[in-house]
């Protein structure tokens, strides 16, 4: 969930709220939307909007303007004040309004946090996310891990930057195809696009879409804790 102001996305859902009301939005203005939020640290181009949100298909500077200006309005801003999406002219579009931070979920791994504690926490529903200090051995509290987590049964996938593609999401591809050889039920849960654009980029190829990709992943994992209860994923 993403939360500025007082607007709520929700991003999986497609949905936006504003002061608690459901605000009906064409999906290019959500796509867009979303593509600068997360995006919010630098300036994005036109042109790398039009590839995220149009793709290979030809849309004119009229069209990513009109797209601008609904999105302003959606979330209570406007070409005048520019509080939340700031045009830079000639260059591209920034999102600059301040999120609502949620306290994290995030574990630091400790001597005390073994990794059968861990897995065991996942088992029973308190996922969270693990990051390993280097000085505890970080390759070898992963490797312990992942073996104590195919013990016990729950759905693995491991990738490590040290043998995945140059890829920026190479670590994450190598994970899923772990993970997907070791379950192959699981993309046949899957929407149809979802599971087109994840066999795709398993198959070697670029995602057909950045945004596209991301999603169907986001579906992948939602789904697969849904249908299992839990997944583990180590990124290396």
């Amino acid at each position: 969930m993403i939360e500025f102001a007082e607007v709520q996305i929700d991003v999986r859902g497609h949905e936006i709220r504003r002061q608690g009301t459901l605000v009906h939005v064409e999906p290019q203005v959500f796509d867009v939307l979303v593509y600068l939020i997360e995006r919010r640290d630098r300036l994005v181009s036109k042109t790398e909007l039009y590839d995220a949100v149009w793709g290979h298909r030809f849309v004119t500077e009229s069209a990513l303007t009109s797209r601008i200006k609904t999105a302003r309005h959606v979330i209570g801003d406007n070409g005048r004040d520019q509080q939340m999406i700031r045009t830079i002219h000639g260059k591209g579009y920034r999102f600059v309004a301040e999120l609502v931070e949620h306290p994290t979920n995030e574990l630091v791994a400790t001597s005390s946090n073994s990794p059968v504690g861990v897995v065991d926490a996942l088992i029973s529903g308190s996922g969270r996310a693990i990051r390993v200090n280097q000085h505890l051995g970080a390759s070898s509290y992963l490797r312990e891990l992942r073996e104590v987590a195919i013990l016990k049964g729950v759905p693995t996938g491991h990738g490590s930057t040290h043998r995945s593609s140059q890829r920026t999401y190479g670590c994450l591809v190598e994970a899923l195809d772990e993970l997907v050889s070791r379950r192959p039920e699981i993309l046949h849960w899957l929407p149809t696009g979802c599971r087109d654009e994840i066999e795709l980029v398993l198959s070697g190829a670029l995602p057909s879409r950045r945004q596209r990709w991301v999603l169907a992943v986001h579906e992948l994992i939602v789904t697969c804790t849904r249908q299992l209860g839990s997944l583990l994923l180590i990124l290396e």
